[in-house]
């Protein structure tokens, strides 16, 4: 067993487990503080396996065996509640293809004229970004994070075009969220923010994660072109 999957089982809560129904705390802590997946149902060696809060874990046992049609009731029997929930079909692309190779950040700075750098407060107080909140807001919301040095932007004439940042440190998994700018898109500053941080995940012994919603090739393609080739296919439980 590797490095990756000895990481995802772990993830999962099957570490120790051979039951298709198991706990993992991790679902019950949110995703870059928003996002709540509390179930999740993915496939390990061929087998289906159901990941999830202990607060469900009653149910999922009662109604999960494996099947598409076991995971259709289990969604019925929860949106039956006060509660709502969503399913989305999600990829989890961890570890690059080559950790011997050093992402190439430098490269991608020279062609494309750009600066690419840790997100600092002081470097936040000299350069404008297009968000929905202003940018002391973001700072605070973000300042663990910052003070961790895990945040990266492509700066382009002194305007944010891109940023990507480790949002959560699961075990050895660490989650790379990214955000390009629309009229910088497609240009190579998300690929740069992100090998940013995956050289952070390898400087302190993380697997770089990369979770991504199997309709959204444009994010697809990103993952890809920054060497993530290995992914696990989820179906995610979204508490709406």
């Amino acid at each position: 067993m590797d490095r990756v999957q000895t990481n995802y089982i772990d993830f999962i809560g099957l570490k120790g487990n051979k039951s298709h129904v198991v706990v993992s705390d991790y679902r019950d802590k949110l995703l870059n503080k928003k996002y709540l997946y509390p179930v999740i149902f993915t496939r390990l060696e061929g087998v289906s396996i159901c990941s999830t809060s202990k607060n469900y874990f009653k149910v999922c046992h009662q109604l999960f065996d494996g099947s598409s049609d076991s995971v259709h009731q289990l969604m019925e029997n929860l949106n039956n509640t006060d509660e709502s929930f969503s399913i989305r079909t999600m990829r989890r692309y961890i570890g690059v293809s080559d950790y011997n190779i050093e992402p190439d950040i430098e490269s991608d700075i020279d062609a494309l004229g750009v600066k690419t750098c840790v997100l600092t407060k002081a470097l936040s107080e000299t350069i404008s970004f297009d968000i929905n909140v202003p940018m002391v807001k973001y700072i605070e919301n973000k300042l663990d994070i910052i003070n961790d040095e895990r945040q990266f932007v492509s700066i382009k004439n002194n305007e944010v075009a891109s940023t990507a940042f480790i949002s959560d440190i699961y075990g050895s998994l660490a989650n790379i969220v990214v955000y390009t700018v629309p009229k910088y898109r497609n240009k190579g500053h998300g690929a740069a923010v992100v090998k940013a941080c995956i050289k952070w995940c390898t400087e302190h012994n993380c697997e770089p994660v990369y979770f991504v919603e199997e309709a959204n090739e444009r994010s697809i393609q990103l993952a890809q072109k920054v060497g993530f080739k290995r992914f696990y296919e989820e179906q995610v439980v979204t508490k709406l």
